[in-house]
């Protein structure tokens, strides 16, 4: 402690610490993200044996399998567990996650979030997105293309190098970030020609071409293997609708992707649409009454939909 010359106390500052070394900081980030990886192969194997022991069949995606493939001597760090299921098993599958203490979030038709206090979450998938066919034949056509790999001293079931990559070019049409980027890129350099023949022979099974060869398309030498695999290329709006906000009702309506996934995502959006708060906003928004009655909701609701196909127009 300080005084000044009128007797007032005051703290002298402290002096600053020295900025840690780049290669300090570098090596310190590197050690955390062992820590997240490590402790995602953890809770990956932990959550495969338990469902096993129940009699369950699921196959790893992403993750540690992509880690296996694509990055064998590097780190990466996974934030959830992505599993797959057959269809005849995925109810089984959402009880044993009950019982193990994990509760369902989000449901995008194709999966189903599920977390837990102190949990790494859980993606159950019962399929794949933006595929026109049904899970049940999605099933069939990746069950044959499983193999195991070994992730602290446990085998897990994972996909392929030619399943793997139409995975890879799904979930690049779904978020194009550079991590996403990396692994396509990736799959392009260390894929040989016979696995992209059957990564092409899978996408078509499972109406997935259409989303191979736009992610094909996107990372450098990518449009060369789409050319020789003869897939035409797909722009990113030819792409198929898997949700209403990505189209017009028509389009959406009309989309080949499967119908039980379409059905969810306009269940989803009819909720965040028809919520009161939403209507609510909406409403005041607009210099609307705000709804008071599910007859007002309605109208307002109405109101909604009509602004929304005719942006321009003015309120009366």
């Amino acid at each position: 402690m300080i005084r000044s010359m009128d007797g007032s106390a005051w703290m002298a500052d402290e002096p600053e610490e020295p900025e840690e070394p780049e290669d300090v900081r570098a090596a310190r980030q590197a050690g955390f993200v062992r820590l997240l990886m490590r402790r995602n192969q953890q809770d990956s194997v932990d959550v495969v044996v338990e469902l096993r022991s129940r009699g369950l069949s699921p196959v790893l995606l992403k993750g540690v399998a992509t880690r296996e493939l694509l990055y064998p001597s590097e780190v990466r760090r996974s934030g959830d567990v992505d599993l797959l299921v057959a269809p005849s098993e995925h109810r089984a599958c959402r009880r044993a996650l009950a019982d193990l203490g994990f509760s369902m979030g989000r449901n995008d038709g194709h999966a189903s979030s599920w977390g837990a206090a102190g949990q790494t979450p859980v993606d159950l998938h019962r399929t794949l997105p933006r595929c026109g066919a049904s899970a049940r034949r999605v099933w069939r056509a990746l069950a044959e293309h499983r193999t195991t790999i070994t992730v602290l001293g446990s085998e897990l079931t994972v996909l392929d190098g030619p399943a793997m990559a139409v995975h890879l070019a799904i979930h690049l049409t779904q978020t194009t970030e550079d991590r996403q980027l990396e692994d396509m890129r990736r799959a392009v350099a260390v894929l040989s020609p016979e696995e992209w023949s059957g990564a092409a022979a899978i996408a078509r099974r499972i109406g997935a071409s259409a989303s191979l060869s736009w992610a094909l398309d996107q990372v450098a030498g990518g449009t060369e293997v789409r050319r020789s695999l003869g897939l035409a290329a797909v722009s990113r709006e030819q792409l198929p609708v898997t949700k209403p906000s990505e189209a017009g009702l028509v389009t959406f309506l009309t989309s080949p992707v499967h119908w039980r996934q379409r059905t969810v995502a306009l269940a989803n959006a009819t909720r965040r649409v028809t919520s009161r708060e939403s209507l609510t906003t909406w409403a005041r928004t607009h210099g609307r009454p705000q709804p008071t009655t599910t007859a007002g909701s309605i109208a307002t609701l109405v109101a909604r939909a009509w602004h929304h196909l005719h942006p321009g127009a003015k309120a009366r």
